[in-house]
């Protein structure tokens, strides 16, 4: 299972020394969920998380999402509401510096004001 959390935005996010962000954006708390699969389940059903994104910063992730041409009219990340970019959450904010930082609009905030 692909998981896109990122241990170094969630650090630069939250203003978090190194491994001591979110856990849930935490390599340690993936390495020790997949551990714990792999003793529970056992060798013949295996589950494994995998986070090729850890180590990238949000812009950086916007970066290599746009050489894949994601769809990202059809992402978000607000906190505030499920459908809608509200532009002034956390989430909504950090996202909108990441593709500033990108040198791209985002293409969820047109019209927004945050």
């Amino acid at each position: 299972i692909v998981v896109g959390s990122s241990e170094a935005a969630n650090e630069i996010e939250t203003q978090s020394a190194p491994g001591e962000g979110t856990p849930h954006h935490r390599r340690d708390y993936y390495y020790l969920f997949n551990l714990l699969t792999e003793m529970s389940l056992g060798a013949k059903q295996q589950v494994k998380l995998e986070t090729p994104l850890i180590d990238l910063a949000r812009d950086e992730i916007i970066k290599l999402g746009t050489r894949f041409d994601t769809p990202f009219d059809l992402t978000h990340a607000c906190q505030s509401n499920a459908e809608t970019h509200c532009g002034t959450c956390p989430d909504c904010k950090a996202r909108d510096r990441a593709f500033e930082q990108a040198g791209l609009l985002d293409p969820t905030a047109s019209g927004i004001s945050g």
